[in-house]
Formats: structure tokens, sequence, C-alpha cells
């Protein structure tokens, strides 16, 4: 469990999966301190509360900054094609090499 507080992209997946990493980290910081101590990081629950908090993954997921409105406008059909580039650009922001609905814009328009 230690190296997932570190894994943005993991944690980031995971808050997608969840809708936000606020129950899972309560169901953390309820499990009886003995297991963090056993695995070796007592301070693990604490860790993954800051880490959701400091990425914005308490409280929600990550939204796909690039939308099928805006593949339209760069010519692009609906189809698969446009749930391709969708996926592909969220699992490169889901991975921080994209950061911003710009960047993703400017990454479809390289792929059309």
């Amino acid at each position: 469990p230690r190296g997932i507080v570190n894994d943005v992209p993991s944690l980031r997946r995971l808050a997608v999966k969840l809708g936000g990493l606020k129950l899972l980290c309560l169901l953390v910081k309820a499990t009886p301190r003995k297991f963090y101590v056993a695995a070796g990081d007592a301070d693990f629950p604490e860790k993954l509360w800051q880490a959701a908090t400091e990425f914005g993954l308490l409280e929600s997921a990550p939204q796909p900054y690039l939308m099928g409105k805006m593949l339209m406008e760069l010519g692009v059909k609906p189809g698969k094609q446009m749930g391709e580039l969708i996926k592909q650009s969220f699992e490169l922001q889901l991975d921080g090499k994209i950061t911003s609905a710009e960047e993703a814009i400017a990454w479809a328009r390289s792929r059309t």
C-alpha cells in the first residue's frame, strides 16, 4: 500500500473507479493501526488522505478534458475514432502528460 501514495496516476485511476477517494480514505483511517504498523507504514492512512487531498481526488474523480464537442469542432465525426481519441487523451491526462483542455485539444489536433 505504501507505494500508491506516491503513484499519482494510480491514485487518479482509483478515484475514477470509485468516484473519489473519500470513502476509501475513511475506511483506511478506520482500519486498526496495528495493520499498518505490521506493514511497516504506520502513517499510511494520513499519507493517503494527504495525497488524495493534494491532487483533488478526495471528493470526486478527474473528468476528461477532451470532449466530443471539441473533437467535432476539429472535424472529427462521432464514432469509433472519436471514442478512441477521448479514451487515449484521458489516459494521458491520468498519467499527468496532458494537464489542460488546451493541451488535450492540441494533442487531438496532432492525431487527426
